[in-house]
């Protein structure tokens, strides 16, 4: 490749990253919904980054999901110690790179199969960041509990059924604003191409 249409081609890529990290941190802090102990429903804060990861890979977007986190830091977060961090903030943050293997496997060459790699790969966030979130809440929010009907310290089956109902209320409408826009852009060629690095 000629080097200086390699270098262009790097440019871009950095350009698109800085704009999609700028686009999913924009969304975070302008939450539709805040939920009382933490967690929010977004207008799609997760997409940006994980169209990225789709179209670029993990290696290149491993380091704009990192800078998520960093970002996340400076505007302010809930927790307790540096594990509460790992599995409510640091763990998400990886799964974010979750299309880019599903693009690798999944994708198909028709047009209706064309990005079923796409939903794939935020199906699998979902299921792995509502595991981090609920182990987070078992181990480290489940005492001194105030919020609608479960009040006090809970234990065993309780702790693990009040922490998955309370981050399924706002990561599951999350995730499905997500694929509704997701489906959205991924349909409309012209969005495509200012995202995808081959055009």
């Amino acid at each position: 490749m000629d080097l200086k249409k390699n270098a262009s081609v790097k440019t871009r890529e950095v350009v698109i990253g800085a704009v999609c990290l700028s686009l999913s941190f924009l969304l975070y802090i302008f939450p539709i919904w805040r939920m009382p102990l933490g967690g929010d429903v977004t207008a799609g804060s997760a997409l940006p980054l994980l169209l990225y990861s789709y179209f670029y890979g993990f290696r290149k977007s491993i380091l704009y999901c990192c800078s998520f986190v960093l970002l996340q830091f400076v505007f302010g977060i809930f927790f307790i110690n540096v594990w509460s961090i790992l599995l409510d903030y640091v763990l998400p943050a990886s799964f974010l790179c979750w299309p880019c293997v599903c693009n690798k496997n999944m994708s198909l060459s028709s047009e209706y199969h064309k990005h079923k790699g796409f939903f794939w790969g935020v199906v699998l966030y979902f299921l792995f960041r509502i595991f981090s979130h609920t182990l987070s809440g078992v181990i480290f929010w489940s005492n001194g509990i105030d919020f609608g009907i479960w009040q006090g310290d809970l234990v065993g089956g309780l702790a693990w059924s009040y922490s998955f109902m309370y981050n399924l209320l706002y990561l599951l409408p999350d995730t499905l604003i997500v694929i509704v826009l997701g489906f959205i852009i991924l349909k409309n060629k012209h969005l495509t191409k200012v995202i995808k690095k081959d055009i």
